[in-house]
Protein backbone atom coordinates (compact mmCIF):
# COMPACT_ATOMS: atom_id res chain seq x y z
CA UNK A 1 0.00 0.00 0.00
CA UNK A 2 1.37 3.47 -0.96
CA UNK A 3 0.32 6.35 1.25
CA UNK A 4 0.40 9.84 -0.28
CA UNK A 5 0.64 12.48 2.43
CA UNK A 6 -1.35 15.60 1.60
CA UNK A 7 1.24 17.99 2.99
CA UNK A 8 4.93 19.00 2.74
CA UNK A 9 7.16 17.86 5.64
CA UNK A 10 9.59 20.71 5.13
CA UNK A 11 6.92 23.33 5.43
CA UNK A 12 5.42 21.52 8.43
CA UNK A 13 8.74 21.43 10.29
CA UNK A 14 9.40 25.07 9.63
CA UNK A 15 5.93 25.92 10.90
CA UNK A 16 6.61 24.18 14.22
CA UNK A 17 10.07 25.76 14.59
CA UNK A 18 12.36 22.85 13.68
CA UNK A 19 15.61 23.44 11.88
CA UNK A 20 16.20 20.86 9.20
CA UNK A 21 19.89 21.53 9.09
CA UNK A 22 20.82 20.27 12.60
CA UNK A 23 21.20 16.52 13.37
CA UNK A 24 18.75 16.61 16.29
CA UNK A 25 16.18 18.30 14.17
CA UNK A 26 16.64 15.72 11.42
CA UNK A 27 16.14 12.84 13.84
CA UNK A 28 13.01 14.55 15.13
CA UNK A 29 11.73 14.96 11.60
CA UNK A 30 12.28 11.24 10.95
CA UNK A 31 10.42 10.35 14.12
CA UNK A 32 7.51 12.58 13.09
CA UNK A 33 7.46 10.93 9.66
CA UNK A 34 7.52 7.42 11.15
CA UNK A 35 4.74 8.29 13.61
CA UNK A 36 2.60 9.76 10.85
CA UNK A 37 3.12 6.79 8.54
CA UNK A 38 2.81 4.19 11.28
CA UNK A 39 -0.25 5.94 12.61
CA UNK A 40 -1.95 5.69 9.24
CA UNK A 41 -0.98 2.04 8.93
CA UNK A 42 -2.29 1.41 12.42
CA UNK A 43 -5.59 3.11 11.57
CA UNK A 44 -5.88 1.07 8.36
CA UNK A 45 -4.92 -2.12 10.19
CA UNK A 46 -7.46 -1.46 12.95
CA UNK A 47 -10.20 -0.80 10.41
CA UNK A 48 -9.30 -3.92 8.41
CA UNK A 49 -9.12 -5.98 11.60
CA UNK A 50 -12.51 -4.66 12.63
CA UNK A 51 -13.96 -5.51 9.23
CA UNK A 52 -12.51 -9.01 9.24
CA UNK A 53 -13.62 -9.53 12.83
CA UNK A 54 -17.10 -8.43 11.88
CA UNK A 55 -17.04 -10.81 8.93
CA UNK A 56 -15.90 -13.68 11.13
CA UNK A 57 -18.55 -12.93 13.73
CA UNK A 58 -21.21 -12.70 11.03
CA UNK A 59 -19.98 -15.96 9.55
CA UNK A 60 -20.15 -17.70 12.93
CA UNK A 61 -23.60 -16.34 13.80
CA UNK A 62 -24.98 -17.18 10.37
CA UNK A 63 -23.58 -20.68 10.64
CA UNK A 64 -25.16 -21.22 14.05
CA UNK A 65 -28.49 -19.83 12.89
CA UNK A 66 -28.42 -21.99 9.79
CA UNK A 67 -27.72 -25.06 11.88
CA UNK A 68 -30.44 -24.04 14.34
CA UNK A 69 -32.95 -23.53 11.52
CA UNK A 70 -31.97 -26.85 9.97
CA UNK A 71 -32.39 -28.53 13.35
CA UNK A 72 -35.92 -27.12 13.62
CA UNK A 73 -36.76 -28.48 10.18
CA UNK A 74 -35.25 -31.80 11.21
CA UNK A 75 -37.36 -31.92 14.38
CA UNK A 76 -40.51 -31.08 12.40
CA UNK A 77 -39.82 -33.88 9.92
CA UNK A 78 -39.09 -36.25 12.79
CA UNK A 79 -42.45 -35.37 14.34
CA UNK A 80 -44.21 -36.27 11.10
CA UNK A 81 -42.36 -39.57 10.74
CA UNK A 82 -42.89 -40.41 14.42
CA UNK A 83 -46.64 -39.83 14.22
CA UNK A 84 -46.82 -41.84 11.01
CA UNK A 85 -44.87 -44.71 12.59
CA UNK A 86 -46.86 -44.54 15.82
CA UNK A 87 -50.12 -44.76 13.91
CA UNK A 88 -48.79 -47.76 11.98
CA UNK A 89 -47.77 -49.70 15.08
CA UNK A 90 -50.97 -48.82 16.92
CA UNK A 91 -52.89 -50.19 13.93
CA UNK A 92 -50.77 -53.34 13.95
CA UNK A 93 -51.36 -53.80 17.67
CA UNK A 94 -55.09 -53.40 17.14
CA UNK A 95 -55.05 -55.85 14.23
CA UNK A 96 -53.28 -58.49 16.29
CA UNK A 97 -55.74 -58.06 19.16
CA UNK A 98 -58.65 -58.36 16.75
CA UNK A 99 -57.24 -61.54 15.21
CA UNK A 100 -56.56 -63.02 18.66
CA UNK A 101 -60.06 -62.21 19.82
CA UNK A 102 -61.59 -63.74 16.69
CA UNK A 103 -59.63 -66.95 17.15
CA UNK A 104 -60.56 -67.21 20.82
CA UNK A 105 -64.25 -67.35 19.95
CA UNK A 106 -63.76 -69.56 16.89
CA UNK A 107 -65.60 -72.88 17.09
CA UNK A 108 -64.31 -74.63 13.98
CA UNK A 109 -61.25 -76.79 13.36
CA UNK A 110 -59.65 -75.00 10.38
CA UNK A 111 -59.52 -71.21 10.98
CA UNK A 112 -56.88 -70.70 8.30
CA UNK A 113 -59.41 -71.43 5.57
CA UNK A 114 -62.53 -70.14 7.26
CA UNK A 115 -64.13 -67.67 4.81
CA UNK A 116 -64.91 -65.12 7.51
CA UNK A 117 -61.39 -65.28 8.93
CA UNK A 118 -59.79 -65.11 5.47
CA UNK A 119 -61.98 -62.11 4.59
CA UNK A 120 -60.99 -60.34 7.79
CA UNK A 121 -57.27 -60.93 7.17
CA UNK A 122 -57.62 -59.71 3.58
CA UNK A 123 -59.44 -56.61 4.79
CA UNK A 124 -56.67 -55.87 7.28
CA UNK A 125 -54.08 -56.36 4.54
CA UNK A 126 -55.98 -54.08 2.17
CA UNK A 127 -56.40 -51.37 4.81
CA UNK A 128 -52.62 -51.20 5.18
CA UNK A 129 -52.26 -51.18 1.36
CA UNK A 130 -50.17 -54.34 1.57
CA UNK A 131 -47.74 -52.88 4.09
CA UNK A 132 -48.69 -55.37 6.83
CA UNK A 133 -49.31 -59.08 6.27
CA UNK A 134 -50.91 -61.19 9.04
CA UNK A 135 -49.64 -64.75 9.49
CA UNK A 136 -49.90 -67.38 12.23
CA UNK A 137 -47.42 -69.75 13.85
CA UNK A 138 -48.25 -73.11 15.35
CA UNK A 139 -47.14 -74.43 18.71
CA UNK A 140 -44.36 -76.29 16.86
CA UNK A 141 -43.06 -73.12 15.23
CA UNK A 142 -44.52 -73.70 11.77
CA UNK A 143 -45.44 -70.58 9.80
CA UNK A 144 -48.78 -70.48 8.00
CA UNK A 145 -50.10 -67.94 5.52
CA UNK A 146 -53.78 -67.06 5.33
CA UNK A 147 -55.55 -68.60 3.51
CA UNK A 148 -53.77 -71.95 3.36
CA UNK A 149 -55.68 -74.36 1.10
CA UNK A 150 -52.93 -77.00 1.27
CA UNK A 151 -52.87 -76.83 5.09
CA UNK A 152 -49.10 -77.10 4.94
CA UNK A 153 -46.63 -74.77 6.66
CA UNK A 154 -44.51 -72.59 4.42
CA UNK A 155 -41.53 -72.41 6.73
CA UNK A 156 -40.16 -73.51 10.07
CA UNK A 157 -39.54 -70.40 12.21
CA UNK A 158 -39.01 -72.12 15.54
CA UNK A 159 -35.49 -70.66 15.62
CA UNK A 160 -36.59 -67.10 14.93
CA UNK A 161 -36.37 -64.75 17.93
CA UNK A 162 -39.80 -63.30 17.26
CA UNK A 163 -41.19 -66.80 17.94
CA UNK A 164 -38.90 -67.93 20.75
CA UNK A 165 -39.46 -64.64 22.58
CA UNK A 166 -43.16 -65.42 22.80
CA UNK A 167 -42.34 -68.65 24.61
CA UNK A 168 -40.87 -66.62 27.46
CA UNK A 169 -43.50 -66.49 30.24
CA UNK A 170 -42.01 -63.16 31.41
CA UNK A 171 -43.10 -61.43 28.21
CA UNK A 172 -46.64 -61.15 29.67
CA UNK A 173 -48.30 -61.28 26.27
CA UNK A 174 -46.78 -58.13 24.87
CA UNK A 175 -45.92 -57.20 21.33
CA UNK A 176 -42.46 -58.35 20.41
CA UNK A 177 -40.81 -56.37 17.64
CA UNK A 178 -38.09 -58.47 16.14
CA UNK A 179 -34.96 -57.51 14.25
CA UNK A 180 -35.39 -57.32 10.46
CA UNK A 181 -35.38 -60.73 8.80
CA UNK A 182 -35.31 -61.90 5.23
CA UNK A 183 -38.30 -64.09 4.45
CA UNK A 184 -37.47 -67.73 3.81
CA UNK A 185 -40.42 -67.81 1.43
CA UNK A 186 -40.33 -64.56 -0.57
CA UNK A 187 -36.77 -63.41 0.09
CA UNK A 188 -38.06 -59.93 0.99
CA UNK A 189 -36.94 -58.05 4.09
CA UNK A 190 -39.48 -57.31 6.79
CA UNK A 191 -39.98 -56.41 10.44
CA UNK A 192 -41.67 -59.25 12.35
CA UNK A 193 -44.10 -58.25 15.11
CA UNK A 194 -45.40 -61.18 17.14
CA UNK A 195 -48.18 -61.61 19.68
CA UNK A 196 -48.86 -64.68 21.83
CA UNK A 197 -52.49 -65.72 21.73
CA UNK A 198 -54.51 -65.90 24.88
CA UNK A 199 -54.63 -69.65 24.41
CA UNK A 200 -53.77 -71.96 21.51
CA UNK A 201 -56.53 -72.51 18.97
CA UNK A 202 -56.44 -75.40 16.49
CA UNK A 203 -52.71 -75.80 17.17
CA UNK A 204 -52.01 -72.11 16.53
CA UNK A 205 -50.13 -70.23 19.22
CA UNK A 206 -48.58 -66.99 17.88
CA UNK A 207 -49.89 -64.30 15.54
CA UNK A 208 -47.31 -62.58 13.35
CA UNK A 209 -47.57 -59.24 11.58
CA UNK A 210 -44.89 -58.87 8.92
CA UNK A 211 -44.17 -55.26 7.94
CA UNK A 212 -42.76 -55.15 4.41
CA UNK A 213 -39.63 -53.00 4.60
CA UNK A 214 -39.71 -51.84 1.00
CA UNK A 215 -43.20 -50.39 1.55
CA UNK A 216 -42.29 -48.91 4.93
CA UNK A 217 -39.17 -47.23 3.54
CA UNK A 218 -40.91 -45.85 0.42
CA UNK A 219 -42.55 -42.80 2.10
CA UNK A 220 -39.42 -42.24 4.21
CA UNK A 221 -37.41 -42.11 1.00
CA UNK A 222 -39.68 -39.35 -0.29
CA UNK A 223 -39.59 -37.38 2.97
CA UNK A 224 -35.91 -37.55 3.86
CA UNK A 225 -33.44 -34.76 3.24
CA UNK A 226 -31.03 -35.15 0.30
CA UNK A 227 -28.16 -37.60 0.64
CA UNK A 228 -26.57 -38.18 3.10
CA UNK A 229 -29.84 -37.46 4.94
CA UNK A 230 -31.60 -40.52 6.28
CA UNK A 231 -34.60 -41.73 8.30
CA UNK A 232 -34.01 -44.59 10.72
CA UNK A 233 -36.29 -46.71 12.87
CA UNK A 234 -34.55 -48.13 15.94
CA UNK A 235 -35.56 -50.55 18.62
CA UNK A 236 -34.96 -49.48 22.23
CA UNK A 237 -31.85 -51.65 22.37
CA UNK A 238 -30.42 -49.75 19.39
CA UNK A 239 -31.09 -52.38 16.71
CA UNK A 240 -31.70 -50.73 13.34
CA UNK A 241 -35.07 -51.89 11.96
CA UNK A 242 -35.31 -49.77 8.83
CA UNK A 243 -33.32 -47.16 6.98
CA UNK A 244 -34.04 -44.77 4.15
CA UNK A 245 -32.14 -44.89 1.87
CA UNK A 246 -32.50 -48.64 2.13
CA UNK A 247 -29.36 -50.73 2.44
CA UNK A 248 -29.75 -54.25 3.80
CA UNK A 249 -26.17 -54.36 5.13
CA UNK A 250 -27.05 -51.87 7.87
CA UNK A 251 -30.17 -53.73 9.09
CA UNK A 252 -29.80 -55.26 12.53
CA UNK A 253 -26.70 -53.32 13.59
CA UNK A 254 -26.63 -51.48 16.92
CA UNK A 255 -26.80 -47.74 16.35
CA UNK A 256 -26.43 -46.77 20.02
CA UNK A 257 -22.73 -47.53 20.36
CA UNK A 258 -22.10 -43.79 20.24
CA UNK A 259 -22.53 -42.41 23.77
CA UNK A 260 -24.07 -39.06 22.76
CA UNK A 261 -26.73 -40.69 20.60
CA UNK A 262 -27.44 -43.26 23.30
CA UNK A 263 -27.91 -40.52 25.90
CA UNK A 264 -30.37 -38.59 23.71
CA UNK A 265 -32.23 -41.79 22.88
CA UNK A 266 -32.59 -42.65 26.56
CA UNK A 267 -34.03 -39.20 27.24
CA UNK A 268 -36.69 -39.84 24.63
CA UNK A 269 -36.21 -36.77 22.46
CA UNK A 270 -33.42 -34.43 21.42
CA UNK A 271 -30.96 -33.31 18.77
CA UNK A 272 -27.20 -33.51 18.31
CA UNK A 273 -24.39 -33.15 15.80
CA UNK A 274 -22.57 -36.42 15.31
CA UNK A 275 -20.53 -38.60 13.03
CA UNK A 276 -21.79 -42.05 12.04
CA UNK A 277 -19.01 -44.58 12.52
CA UNK A 278 -21.51 -47.43 12.12
CA UNK A 279 -22.26 -46.32 8.56
CA UNK A 280 -20.12 -43.92 6.54
CA UNK A 281 -18.59 -41.67 9.22
CA UNK A 282 -20.06 -38.45 7.76
CA UNK A 283 -21.02 -35.57 10.04
CA UNK A 284 -24.77 -35.23 10.42
CA UNK A 285 -27.41 -33.28 12.25
CA UNK A 286 -29.53 -35.78 14.14
CA UNK A 287 -33.03 -35.60 15.62
CA UNK A 288 -34.26 -38.39 17.89
CA UNK A 289 -37.79 -39.08 19.10
CA UNK A 290 -39.05 -42.25 20.74
CA UNK A 291 -42.55 -43.61 20.22
CA UNK A 292 -45.00 -43.46 23.06
CA UNK A 293 -45.92 -46.92 24.45
CA UNK A 294 -43.70 -48.75 21.96
CA UNK A 295 -40.04 -49.78 22.34
CA UNK A 296 -39.10 -47.83 19.24
CA UNK A 297 -37.54 -44.56 18.24
CA UNK A 298 -37.25 -42.54 15.04
CA UNK A 299 -33.94 -40.96 14.06
CA UNK A 300 -33.88 -38.38 11.26
CA UNK A 301 -30.53 -37.13 9.99
CA UNK A 302 -29.25 -34.52 7.62
CA UNK A 303 -25.75 -34.04 6.25
CA UNK A 304 -23.82 -31.15 7.80
CA UNK A 305 -22.19 -30.18 4.49
CA UNK A 306 -25.58 -30.22 2.75
CA UNK A 307 -26.99 -28.05 5.55
CA UNK A 308 -24.14 -25.56 5.32
CA UNK A 309 -24.10 -25.25 1.54
CA UNK A 310 -25.55 -21.73 1.66
CA UNK A 311 -23.18 -20.84 4.50
CA UNK A 312 -20.10 -21.70 2.44
CA UNK A 313 -21.42 -19.72 -0.51
CA UNK A 314 -22.34 -16.68 1.58
CA UNK A 315 -19.01 -16.77 3.40
CA UNK A 316 -17.09 -16.68 0.12
CA UNK A 317 -19.21 -13.81 -1.14
CA UNK A 318 -18.91 -11.80 2.07
CA UNK A 319 -15.16 -12.23 2.37
CA UNK A 320 -14.70 -11.43 -1.32
CA UNK A 321 -16.74 -8.26 -0.99
CA UNK A 322 -14.76 -7.18 2.07
CA UNK A 323 -11.50 -7.48 0.11
CA UNK A 324 -12.61 -4.90 -2.44
CA UNK A 325 -14.89 -2.62 -0.50
CA UNK A 326 -13.66 0.78 0.70
CA UNK A 327 -14.18 2.37 4.10
CA UNK A 328 -16.27 5.16 2.65
CA UNK A 329 -18.56 2.72 0.83
CA UNK A 330 -18.92 0.61 3.97
CA UNK A 331 -19.75 3.62 6.12
CA UNK A 332 -22.21 4.91 3.53
CA UNK A 333 -23.83 1.48 3.24
CA UNK A 334 -24.15 1.20 7.00
CA UNK A 335 -25.73 4.64 7.14
CA UNK A 336 -28.17 3.81 4.36
CA UNK A 337 -28.99 0.48 6.05
CA UNK A 338 -29.77 2.16 9.35
CA UNK A 339 -31.84 4.81 7.62
CA UNK A 340 -33.78 2.26 5.61
CA UNK A 341 -34.37 0.10 8.66
CA UNK A 342 -35.73 3.05 10.61
CA UNK A 343 -37.89 4.07 7.64
CA UNK A 344 -39.31 0.55 7.25
CA UNK A 345 -40.03 0.38 10.97
CA UNK A 346 -41.86 3.70 10.79
CA UNK A 347 -43.79 2.59 7.71
CA UNK A 348 -44.84 -0.68 9.39
CA UNK A 349 -46.06 1.19 12.46
CA UNK A 350 -47.98 3.70 10.36
CA UNK A 351 -49.54 0.87 8.36
CA UNK A 352 -50.55 -0.90 11.56
CA UNK A 353 -52.12 2.24 12.98
CA UNK A 354 -53.98 2.82 9.74
CA UNK A 355 -55.40 -0.70 9.43
CA UNK A 356 -55.92 -2.12 12.96
CA UNK A 357 -58.62 -1.24 15.45
CA UNK A 358 -56.83 -0.31 18.69
CA UNK A 359 -59.42 -1.88 21.01
CA UNK A 360 -60.13 -5.23 19.38
CA UNK A 361 -56.94 -5.61 17.29
CA UNK A 362 -59.14 -6.53 14.33
CA UNK A 363 -59.12 -4.76 10.98
CA UNK A 364 -60.64 -1.33 11.18
CA UNK A 365 -63.36 -0.12 8.83
CA UNK A 366 -60.96 1.25 6.22
CA UNK A 367 -58.78 -1.87 6.10
CA UNK A 368 -61.75 -4.24 6.06
CA UNK A 369 -63.46 -2.36 3.24
CA UNK A 370 -60.26 -2.48 1.18
CA UNK A 371 -59.82 -6.20 1.86
CA UNK A 372 -63.46 -6.93 1.04
CA UNK A 373 -63.15 -5.04 -2.24
CA UNK A 374 -60.15 -7.17 -3.27
CA UNK A 375 -61.86 -10.43 -2.28
CA UNK A 376 -65.01 -9.40 -4.12
CA UNK A 377 -63.01 -8.78 -7.32
CA UNK A 378 -61.22 -12.12 -6.94
CA UNK A 379 -64.48 -13.99 -6.37
CA UNK A 380 -66.05 -12.38 -9.43
CA UNK A 381 -63.05 -13.28 -11.61
CA UNK A 382 -62.95 -16.86 -10.42
CA UNK A 383 -66.72 -17.28 -10.22
CA UNK A 384 -66.27 -18.38 -6.61
CA UNK A 385 -68.79 -18.16 -3.76
CA UNK A 386 -68.48 -15.37 -1.21
CA UNK A 387 -70.50 -14.60 1.92
CA UNK A 388 -70.68 -11.56 4.16
CA UNK A 389 -71.87 -11.47 7.77
CA UNK A 390 -72.85 -8.36 9.69
CA UNK A 391 -72.78 -8.80 13.47
CA UNK A 392 -74.26 -6.41 15.98
CA UNK A 393 -73.99 -6.99 19.74
CA UNK A 394 -77.50 -6.87 21.18
CA UNK A 395 -78.40 -4.14 23.68
CA UNK A 396 -74.84 -2.85 23.71
CA UNK A 397 -75.95 0.65 24.70
CA UNK A 398 -77.63 -0.78 27.80
CA UNK A 399 -74.38 -2.57 28.71
CA UNK A 400 -72.52 0.72 28.49
CA UNK A 401 -75.21 2.61 30.41
CA UNK A 402 -75.58 0.04 33.19
CA UNK A 403 -72.03 -1.24 33.62
CA UNK A 404 -69.86 1.48 32.16
CA UNK A 405 -67.86 1.92 29.00
CA UNK A 406 -64.98 -0.15 30.36
CA UNK A 407 -67.30 -3.13 30.59
CA UNK A 408 -68.55 -2.41 27.09
CA UNK A 409 -64.98 -2.35 25.85
CA UNK A 410 -64.38 -5.66 27.60
CA UNK A 411 -67.40 -7.20 25.86
CA UNK A 412 -66.13 -5.98 22.49
CA UNK A 413 -62.68 -7.40 23.17
CA UNK A 414 -63.97 -10.81 24.30
CA UNK A 415 -66.34 -11.11 21.36
CA UNK A 416 -63.63 -10.12 18.87
CA UNK A 417 -61.18 -12.63 20.32
CA UNK A 418 -63.72 -15.47 20.40
CA UNK A 419 -64.94 -14.83 16.85
CA UNK A 420 -61.43 -14.51 15.46
CA UNK A 421 -60.41 -17.90 16.88
CA UNK A 422 -63.61 -19.52 15.62
CA UNK A 423 -63.01 -18.49 12.01
CA UNK A 424 -60.79 -20.11 9.41
CA UNK A 425 -57.38 -18.73 8.58
CA UNK A 426 -58.49 -17.14 5.30
CA UNK A 427 -61.68 -15.60 6.72
CA UNK A 428 -61.59 -11.90 7.56
CA UNK A 429 -63.22 -10.02 10.40
CA UNK A 430 -63.25 -6.31 11.06
CA UNK A 431 -64.87 -3.76 13.33
CA UNK A 432 -66.76 -1.27 11.19
CA UNK A 433 -68.64 0.61 13.91
CA UNK A 434 -69.14 0.88 17.65
CA UNK A 435 -70.61 -2.59 18.24
CA UNK A 436 -70.85 -3.61 14.59
CA UNK A 437 -68.55 -6.14 12.97
CA UNK A 438 -68.27 -7.68 9.53
CA UNK A 439 -67.04 -11.13 8.61
CA UNK A 440 -66.05 -12.02 5.04
CA UNK A 441 -66.10 -15.72 4.14
CA UNK A 442 -64.27 -16.44 0.86
CA UNK A 443 -65.12 -19.65 -1.01
CA UNK A 444 -68.14 -20.22 1.24
CA UNK A 445 -71.62 -21.04 0.01
CA UNK A 446 -74.99 -20.32 1.63
CA UNK A 447 -75.33 -23.34 3.90
CA UNK A 448 -71.74 -23.25 5.09
CA UNK A 449 -71.98 -19.53 5.84
CA UNK A 450 -75.22 -20.08 7.78
CA UNK A 451 -73.41 -22.72 9.83
CA UNK A 452 -70.60 -20.26 10.55
CA UNK A 453 -73.06 -17.56 11.58
CA UNK A 454 -74.94 -19.92 13.88
CA UNK A 455 -71.67 -21.04 15.42
CA UNK A 456 -70.67 -17.45 16.15
CA UNK A 457 -74.11 -16.70 17.59
CA UNK A 458 -74.13 -19.73 19.88
CA UNK A 459 -70.56 -19.13 20.98
CA UNK A 460 -71.45 -15.56 21.95
CA UNK A 461 -74.53 -16.59 23.86
CA UNK A 462 -72.93 -19.50 25.68
CA UNK A 463 -69.41 -18.30 26.40
CA UNK A 464 -69.34 -14.51 26.56
CA UNK A 465 -70.30 -13.24 30.01
CA UNK A 466 -68.90 -10.89 32.61
CA UNK A 467 -70.60 -11.91 35.83
CA UNK A 468 -68.28 -9.74 37.90
CA UNK A 469 -69.63 -6.78 35.93
CA UNK A 470 -73.24 -8.01 36.17
CA UNK A 471 -73.30 -8.81 32.46
CA UNK A 472 -74.40 -12.43 32.63
CA UNK A 473 -75.45 -12.82 29.02
CA UNK A 474 -74.19 -11.35 25.77
CA UNK A 475 -75.94 -12.09 22.48
CA UNK A 476 -75.40 -11.06 18.92
CA UNK A 477 -77.69 -10.59 15.93
CA UNK A 478 -76.31 -11.52 12.53
CA UNK A 479 -77.32 -10.59 9.00
CA UNK A 480 -76.04 -12.69 6.12
CA UNK A 481 -75.73 -12.09 2.36
CA UNK A 482 -74.12 -13.96 -0.53
CA UNK A 483 -72.48 -12.95 -3.77
CA UNK A 484 -74.79 -12.96 -6.79
CA UNK A 485 -74.15 -12.56 -10.49
CA UNK A 486 -75.81 -9.14 -10.49
CA UNK A 487 -73.51 -7.70 -7.84
CA UNK A 488 -71.14 -5.07 -9.23
CA UNK A 489 -69.59 -3.98 -5.94
CA UNK A 490 -69.06 -5.69 -2.64
CA UNK A 491 -71.08 -3.04 -0.80
CA UNK A 492 -74.17 -4.45 -2.47
CA UNK A 493 -73.57 -7.50 -0.25
CA UNK A 494 -73.09 -5.13 2.67
CA UNK A 495 -76.44 -3.48 2.02
CA UNK A 496 -78.28 -6.82 1.86
CA UNK A 497 -76.49 -8.08 4.97
CA UNK A 498 -77.44 -4.84 6.73
CA UNK A 499 -81.10 -5.37 5.82
CA UNK A 500 -80.92 -8.94 7.09
CA UNK A 501 -79.35 -7.66 10.30
CA UNK A 502 -82.19 -5.18 10.67
CA UNK A 503 -84.71 -8.03 10.42
CA UNK A 504 -82.75 -10.03 12.99
CA UNK A 505 -82.90 -7.07 15.37
CA UNK A 506 -86.57 -6.42 14.64
CA UNK A 507 -87.63 -10.05 15.03
CA UNK A 508 -86.24 -10.55 18.51
CA UNK A 509 -82.45 -10.34 18.37
CA UNK A 510 -79.98 -13.17 19.10
CA UNK A 511 -80.72 -14.71 15.74
CA UNK A 512 -79.34 -15.14 12.24
CA UNK A 513 -81.23 -13.74 9.30
CA UNK A 514 -80.27 -14.17 5.67
CA UNK A 515 -81.01 -12.08 2.62
CA UNK A 516 -83.41 -14.84 1.57
CA UNK A 517 -85.30 -14.86 4.89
Amino acid sequence: MILILPFDLTTLCKDIGLDLEGPMQIRTLRRISRVMHNGLWIIVAVILAALWSLALVFSSVYKERLISSSMRELVQLNGVVTQHTLALFKAIETDLHVVDRWLQVYKGDDPLNDPAFVAMINDLRDISDGLVDIRVISTEGKLYYIPNPTRKPLADVSDRTYYTAQLDPLLSRKLYIGAPVQSRVSGEWGIPISWRMQSPVAGLHVILAAVELDRLVAPHERWRFPTPGSILLLRDDGILLSRAPFDAKYLGINMLDEAALRTIFQKGKGTLLTESPQTDGMKRLVSVERLENFPLGVVVTRGLDETLGNYYLVRRIVFGVILVITLAALGFTALIYRTQKALLKTQRELHRQASVDDLTQLMNRRAFFAYADREFSRAKRQNAPLALLMLDIDDFKQINDRSGHSTGDRVLTLCAKAWMHALRGHDAIGRIGGEEFCVLLPATGPQASIDVAERLRKMTEEHINLEQNKVKRVTVSIGLAWLTESDTHWQMLLERADLALYRAKHDGKNRVETEAS
